[in-house]
């Protein structure tokens, strides 16, 4: 067997490759929780579907979707604040939980497998 030959693109595959790991954690962290949040609220409410949160929040209703189901790119900072007031979320929580707050502010990765126990009281 030869010996593989760490090189800087070797290095630099690896760390993508551990990134891409990493958000798809963030994105079906964060699509999971909106979509029970927003289903919740839809059992209760009208004004809750995907299509009305989507118009809402200024994006497309598919994008939505897409985001719920953790297979789309986070959204940015504006938006993760207005789907928090509209679903009555704490920004922080939503920012954390889509990856831009990671361990930056002193995130417990914890949150990551089940943001639930933080927004009980």
């Amino acid at each position: 067997r030869k010996a593989t030959k760490i090189t800087p693109l070797l290095v630099k595959k690896d760390l993508l490759r551990k990134k891409r790991l990493l958000y798809c954690r963030h994105m079906s962290a964060l699509g999971s929780y909106l979509s029970e949040r927003r289903k919740a609220l839809a059992a209760t409410h009208s004004g809750y579907s995907i299509r009305s949160v989507a118009k809402r929040i200024g994006i497309h209703h598919s994008y939505l979707s897409k985001l719920e189901r953790g297979e789309n790119a986070p959204l940015t900072e504006e938006r993760i604040h207005a789907q928090a007031r509209l679903l009555g979320e704490d920004p922080e929580l939503l920012m954390a939980l889509s990856g831009k707050l990671i361990n930056a502010l002193g995130v417990d990765p914890a949150l990551y497998k089940d943001p639930a126990v933080y927004t009980q009281e």
